[in-house]
């Protein structure tokens, strides 16, 4: 009887390992090339990454050399707004609905470099491109962040600006006369966040004339409260809430970052209607904001229709102020000193000794402080003797004309 054969083959322990070799093998081939693919794909993403950062930092390098290279900030923002050609998210509208009764809460940091017109300033400006405002453009924010910086120490002047001629403008008309003098260094003295504190507003209106008071516009009694001081011999400013870069709160109605053009104009509208005598307005606290270009043209160009100046409380090294104002042909100055970021006294009489050293040294010095009592208390008796150490007080308009070279006119005999 025939014997059956079965197809399937034994198995022999050589075979058997054989095949598992062989199983192995084409295991690890498949093994490197998932990893080869990996690899590629890790590369690849790289390359894009690197792309992404040249991308990116080509924008912050076409800012940079722009704004030196040109010398006018339009150019280098133009250029910047081409190649963003696609919308960035909008940054949430912060809303202040309660008054900041404490006055003077910003620190004090160390004095920057000198500013000049120019490429030395569009170089401070700080070439970050921040969050699209509410109508897709990239907003110029200042590098860094913090609670609200205040410079101590002398500025100097503002003999660089070289704008129109400003004889038209309804802040000569408004301003208090000038002090006759004998070539004395003069020294003016702006104190801020008036209207809030009435009994301290009215200790300050009751110093001698002239001093520069600057008034809140959401104070309740602002506008009969500057026509009081007005009348009393001071000269008048628009204290204006402006964003700073810390959660410190400007106030109601402040300049955002993040608001329209449209709505940066109508507060800055309603706010000078609140303070009609004013000469123009500075800014209270606002960190971020001077140093956001956009947001000062919308401030400047309703002072420009106006004819008012810009006052600098320079509260940021990088703030736009000055270099805006020369563009829209707004009469800007800056501030030299601040008298009271510590409240004391010994701090209060430092800063006095201070103002007077930078007057003596440049021929004018303007010395901001604030309706403390330690300030008041310091600042009566100091009024009362600089003038026979050589100096003379005049209203903040004086110190604008002798530094944006203004012919005075209808100088007062004092």
């Amino acid at each position: 009887m025939g014997r059956t054969v079965n197809t399937r083959q034994s198995s022999s322990p050589g075979a058997t390992l054989a095949a598992a070799r062989d199983g192995a093998g084409r295991r690890r081939e498949a093994g490197a090339k998932s990893s080869f693919v990996g690899m590629q794909r890790a590369l690849a993403a790289v390359a894009a990454g690197g792309v992404l950062f040249a991308s990116g930092l080509g924008i912050g390098v076409l800012l940079t050399e722009d704004t030196i290279v040109s010398d006018t900030l339009p150019v280098a923002v133009a250029r910047v707004q081409q190649q963003s050609s696609a919308s960035l998210p909008a940054r949430p509208v912060k809303t202040a609905t309660t008054p900041v009764v404490g006055i003077g809460n910003e620190r004090q940091t160390p004095l920057a470099p000198r500013f000049s017109i120019g490429a030395t300033v569009l170089a401070n400006l700080g070439s970050d491109l921040g969050p699209a405002d509410k109508v897709g453009r990239p907003v110029l924010v200042a590098n860094g962040a913090g609670s609200e910086d205040r410079l101590s120490g002398a500025i100097g002047s503002d003999h660089g600006m070289a704008p129109s001629s400003f004889a038209g403008d309804r802040w000569q008309s408004v301003a208090q006369a000038p002090v006759r003098h004998r070539q004395k260094p003069m020294i003016a003295i702006v104190m801020d966040d008036l209207g809030l504190d009435v009994r301290r507003s009215n200790r300050t209106v009751a110093l001698p004339a002239p001093l520069t008071l600057a008034y809140l516009p959401y104070a309740r009694t602002v506008t009969s409260q500057s026509a009081q001081a007005r009348a009393a011999g001071h000269e008048i400013l628009l204290h204006m809430p402006m964003e700073p870069s810390g959660p410190a709160d400007p106030g109601p109605n402040a300049l955002l970052t993040a608001l329209t053009e449209t709505e940066l104009q109508r507060r800055v509208s309603d706010a000078l209607d609140r303070v009609p005598q004013a000469i123009g307005l500075n800014n209270h606290m606002g960190s971020r904001f001077t140093a956001n270009a956009l947001g000062m043209r919308v401030v400047m160009r309703e002072l420009r229709r106006r004819g008012l100046l810009f006052l600098d409380s320079l509260t940021s090294p990088r703030s736009t102020g000055r270099l805006v104002g020369a563009e829209l042909s707004v009469p800007t100055i800056t501030r030299d000193i601040f008298l009271d970021d510590t409240d004391s006294r010994a701090e209060v009489r430092k800063r006095l000794e201070e103002t007077e050293r930078v007057a003596r040294r440049t021929g004018t010095a303007i010395a901001i402080g604030h309706p403390r009592d330690n300030t008041l208390l310091e600042l009566g008796p100091w009024m009362e003797t600089v003038q026979s150490r050589g100096f003379v007080l005049v209203p903040l308009s004086q110190i604008v004309r002798a530094r944006l070279g203004i012919e005075e006119r209808h100088a007062a005999a004092r």
